[in-house]
């Protein structure tokens, strides 16, 4: 891929891509730009209560530096990254309502509400939003409902027009490149096209413990269970399956309700 002269770099306009150092986000972009050879704009978003902010940024500049090994064109390719704060999103009383009327539904990520609030700006709308579809257990339901609704355009699957659900108009701004690759494909993707070595410098955890993963998270459970465990040290894997214990037990040993007369 190095070597390669101006005149191949895609003039089309940037794909707007949320990256958040993952591994999704980060190989869609690697594959748009080492593989397409297509203009990226990445976008972050900035949560102060989120934990693993300083991780995320961390990987993406270690993932920017492996990709400009591999081109001579990365700055022609990659435009720097356009970073937002959360907490100046502006408010959007129609989407929380949208929101709200899903989520009576549906079990919806708080996330869902202001991301869509975000990409309500002309500048923003129709940018990619990095969702796999899970290895080893069914999509959350709102997402396997989703699914029945998106079409797909090129290399990225929308929201059909006109929406059959009025409540799925949440996700109408997004462009999911995604959604129905589960991680171990994308690896594998990734491995035929030579950047496996970069996708494994994205970042998961989102309860960093002395810069590791803690194993106890969300995306660390996911990790343990879709064929990643490798990604986390033995420290992590132990705090995994002590965590697991420990919510069988919960599960087992409930508190009795007492009833009175």
């Amino acid at each position: 891929m190095k070597g390669r002269s101006e005149e191949h770099v895609e003039t089309k306009a940037p794909v707007k891509l949320l990256w958040t150092g993952g591994w999704d986000s980060t190989f869609r972009l690697v594959w748009l730009v080492l593989v397409e050879r297509r203009k990226v704009q990445p976008v972050y978003i900035i949560e102060f209560e989120r934990r693993s902010s300083l991780n995320e940024l961390g990987a993406m500049a270690r993932i920017k530096e492996k990709m400009r090994k591999r081109t001579d064109d990365l700055a022609g390719l990659l435009a720097p990254t356009q970073v937002f704060l959360k907490s100046e999103i502006e408010p959007q009383p129609k989407i929380t309502e949208k929101f709200k009327a899903l989520s009576a539904r549906f079990r919806v990520g708080s996330q869902f509400e202001w991301l869509s609030r975000f990409a309500e700006n002309p500048e923003i709308t129709g940018i990619e939003l990095a969702i796999e579809k899970n290895t080893f257990r069914p999509r959350d339901p709102v997402f396997e409902y989703l699914g029945r609704h998106l079409v797909k355009v090129k290399d990225c699957h929308r929201l059909m027009d006109p929406s059959l659900d009025l409540d799925l108009e949440l996700f109408r701004h997004f462009r999911f490149p995604t959604y129905f690759k589960t991680k171990l494909e994308m690896g594998e993707e990734a491995k035929r096209a030579n950047f496996y070595d970069i996708l494994l410098e994205s970042w998961f955890c989102h309860r960093p413990r002395r810069g590791g993963p803690c194993g106890t998270c969300t995306p660390c459970v996911d990790a343990m269970e879709e064929g990643f465990k490798f990604r986390l040290p033995p420290a992590s894997r132990l705090r995994f399956f002590f965590n697991k214990r420990v919510q069988k037990a919960k599960r087992i040993i409930r508190p009795q309700k007492t009833t009175g007369r």
